[in-house]
């Protein structure tokens, strides 16, 4: 009794086709979440980037805003109080300009050389600066004392807006904008003698 046995078993062509097209949609969808997850994290991390930089600029501006006063006296405050400069002038007499010259956020101390505030990643696009002239109240006194640059050129401020718009390009295609502003209040509401 010779009996042929059939051992032809295995998968035929048209499944192994089937079955690797299979592998092949599972590994693109694979790879694809992959790429959008990498490229959103990247986003994330250059996000950060900008913030972190944005706040040390801020908390920088804010220090100086607070210990020191407006500079009425500057030709930027004469006629409108809504600039590109913000001008102040510390207890100790320092003068500290802050303003956008370029792509940068330029500080100088009673005119020596200045630095930029922004790193070399970061640009500014826009920068303003609001502090108007107000009634500005004493806190231990009933009289309020109106700025007049003509008694008093150098007077604290109840308020100084800032409005900064920071840029970071990584590609010629893809750009980060984050615009940011805050309103500082003073610490003193008298005037600087």
């Amino acid at each position: 009794m010779n009996k042929k046995i059939n051992k032809e078993s295995g998968f035929t062509l048209i499944e192994l086709i089937i079955a690797m097209s299979i592998f092949v949609m599972f590994i693109g969808i694979l790879m694809s979440s992959y790429t959008n997850i990498i490229t959103s994290q990247r986003d994330a991390n250059m996000y950060r980037h900008i913030y972190s930089d944005a706040r040390s600029i801020f908390e920088k501006i804010t220090d100086d805003a607070r210990n020191c006063a407006i500079d009425y006296a500057d030709e930027d405050f004469k006629n409108d109080f809504e600039g590109k400069r913000l001008a102040l002038i510390c207890p100790s007499g320092d003068k500290i300009s802050i303003s956008s010259v370029g792509e940068n956020l330029e500080y100088k101390v009673n005119d020596k050389e200045a630095f930029a505030l922004n790193s070399d990643k970061i640009t500014i696009s826009k920068f303003k600066v609001y502090a108007p002239k107000v009634d500005v109240f004493a806190p231990n006194s009933d009289q309020s004392a109106i700025v007049d640059p003509t008694v008093s050129p150098y007077q604290n401020h109840p308020k100084v807006t800032v409005f900064v718009e920071f840029k970071y390009k990584i590609s010629n295609t893809k750009k980060y904008t984050l615009p940011l502003q805050t309103s500082i209040s003073t610490r003193s509401y008298s005037s600087i003698k």
